[in-house]
């Protein structure tokens, strides 16, 4: 099921990180195996660690910064918001 996932994850990956996962692919033709090829959790640990934020804390720090309620939203939207940057 794992390799399933990624399959259909690669897919959709586009520029430098699609060419990324692609040299790993690719490396598989000549036995050289990745581990993340196989399972999900290395696979999205791998997207994290090249591709992820390189200052989580402080992009949710800016996020906070820049929070407001659009016209025609509802206080609802704002702290569903609110909520997914604090945590």
């Amino acid at each position: 099921m794992d390799i399933a996932k990624i399959n259909f994850t690669v897919i959709y990956l586009t520029g430098v990180v699609q060419d990324w996962f692609e040299i790993g692919l690719n490396q598989e033709d000549q036995s050289i195996l990745q581990d993340w090829l196989s399972n999900w959790n290395l696979f999205v640990d791998e997207l994290h660690q090249f591709f992820g934020l390189s200052d989580p804390v402080g992009e949710a720090a800016n996020m906070l910064d820049n929070l407001y309620i659009n016209p025609g939203d509802n206080i609802s939207t704002y702290n569903v918001n609110f909520i997914h940057y604090t945590s």
